[in-house]
């Protein structure tokens, strides 16, 4: 089959070539490819910004297919039936053991760039007839992050919701929390994105550029209260603010990677007002819980 290699941590390491096709085993499927996503993991493996067991290797974790072949045991699943796989298909629920974090698509297992992949059976979710391939491959990683932001800060009616950036899990968290009924606010360094965001639904647009003090903005909005969700994308740059502004009792989801090894500190000498509040972490969950909630809500990926 063709696929597509990382031969090194270099952008311009990629080539081209032709590589047995793989055999599904038992409990498995083989996916003929059909549409890939590209994530920030995928860029900071190709640039030497995360760390990968070796190389060369087949990038890219996120993608969408159709099955072509089963093996032996699978009975969930039939030929020609439209798939997405869970970036890391040997996590299939409850706390992740090491093990099953370090198995990831497009790191230590083979990625999307390939005309076929074999994958275990329970780390698929059927695609529904209304999702293009294109559109399915977008929700393991970002979608369902965001996805588990919004379901751990219970966000719903009367809920605000503070966005750092128009990426795509801020993208997906801004639809699903309007579709909740939050009021959102969206942060942004250009004023071009901050009216695309408008245009998906968000309420308040901050540009930090404009206005440094962006945690101040979103306590003058909230009157002084701050949000029950804050989603946090860049470390230690705005980890404090995001503290800030943050209500007691509310949840801040960090999902900024720590690049090259390098340490993590962030001061928090303006945050003991906020003391009550959670922290979550960014973690994969199931596709298949995104898509329910996409398809009660009438959402359409943006």
């Amino acid at each position: 089959m063709k696929a597509i290699e990382l031969t090194a941590a270099k952008l311009d390491a990629f080539r081209a070539t032709t590589i047995a096709t793989p055999e599904p085993q038992r409990g498995e499927v083989l996916i003929r490819q059909r549409a890939a996503s590209l994530n920030f993991v995928d860029v900071a493996v190709a640039s030497g910004n995360y760390r990968v067991p070796g190389f060369p290797l087949i990038p890219v974790a996120d993608g969408a297919g159709e099955i072509v072949a089963l093996g032996e045991g699978v009975t969930d699943f039939a030929v020609g039936d439209r798939v997405v796989a869970h970036a890391k298909p040997r996590w299939i629920g409850g706390p992740p053991r090491p093990n099953e974090m370090t198995q990831m698509r497009g790191i230590s297992l083979p990625g999307s760039l390939a005309e076929y992949v074999a994958l275990p059976a329970n780390s698929l979710v059927p695609v529904p007839a209304r999702l293009s391939f294109e559109a399915a491959s977008t929700l393991p990683i970002a979608a369902t992050t965001a996805w588990n932001a919004v379901r751990a800060a219970d966000v719903g009616p009367g809920s605000v919701v503070v966005l750092l950036g128009t990426g795509g899990v801020s993208i997906f968290t801004l639809q699903l929390a309007k579709a909740a009924g939050a009021t959102v606010i969206i942060t942004s360094s250009s004023d071009e994105k901050l009216e695309r965001a408008k245009a998906l639904g968000a309420d308040h647009l901050i540009n930090y550029r404009a206005t440094p003090d962006w945690d101040g903005k979103v306590l003058e909005l909230t009157g002084g209260l701050g949000a029950d969700l804050v989603v946090e994308t860049a470390g230690t740059a705005t980890f404090a603010r995001a503290v800030n502004a943050t209500a007691p009792g509310g949840t801040r989801g960090t999902l900024a990677m720590n690049r090259a090894g390098r340490g993590v500190s962030a001061p928090i000498r303006n945050c003991r007002r906020r003391d009550q509040a959670s922290l979550t972490t960014s973690r994969s969950g199931d596709p298949g819980d995104v898509d329910q909630a996409s398809l009660a809500t009438s959402i359409k990926q943006a």
